[in-house]
């Protein structure tokens, strides 16, 4: 706890690295093997083997492009700001996520439960993404590729490619041009 490791090349963990210090795995070499559990600050780029979770404390920055070999769970902030985000699996959240103009959040399928995106880039779900909480798609540059299901807010402009399906106590609110 409050220790800073910065990692240039492979952390290993037999089951999860767990971190509540800073973490520090953003350069071009850096590797974690066996995933990671964070609750107190990550810049990560290049390479995760293993699920995220990220706990409610947690704040997880993508300083350079990474890929994440397994799923993602956020419960805390994910800023999406310095590189693109691919997750081979599943992306589930329930904090808040903030993807930056210019960057890409990719997975196979997003679920949105409680939580709140702030999408300003660009959102790729190949097997769709399903929303209870709150989803602000709303700017300039904001995009959405893959299905949409929504049963809680969404604020949006721009583009969303793919079947839109609006229910239960679902608001989708059209803004701009």
């Amino acid at each position: 706890s409050g220790a800073t490791i910065d990692n240039l090349g492979t952390l290993t963990a037999l089951t999860s690295f767990n971190n509540s210090g800073t973490l520090n795995t953003n350069a071009a070499t850096s590797v974690v093997n066996g995933g990671l559990t964070n609750s107190g600050t990550v810049n990560a780029a290049n390479q995760i083997n293993g699920a995220v979770t990220n706990n409610a404390s947690g704040l997880f920055t993508v300083a350079g492009d990474l890929s994440v070999s397994s799923a993602f769970t956020n419960a805390g902030t994910l800023a999406v700001s310095g590189g693109n985000l691919g997750v081979s699996t599943n992306l589930g959240n329930t904090g808040t996520i903030n993807v930056s103009a210019g960057r890409i959040l990719s997975t196979n399928i997003f679920v949105n439960g409680s939580g709140t995106i702030n999408n300003s880039g660009t959102l790729l779900n190949l097997l769709g993404m399903s929303n209870s909480g709150t989803l602000n798609t709303d700017t300039v540059t904001s995009v959405i590729f893959g299905g949409l299901g929504n049963n809680g807010i969404v604020n949006a402009r721009n583009q969303l490619h793919g079947v839109i399906t609006n229910s239960g106590n679902g608001l989708f609110t059209v803004s701009g041009d």
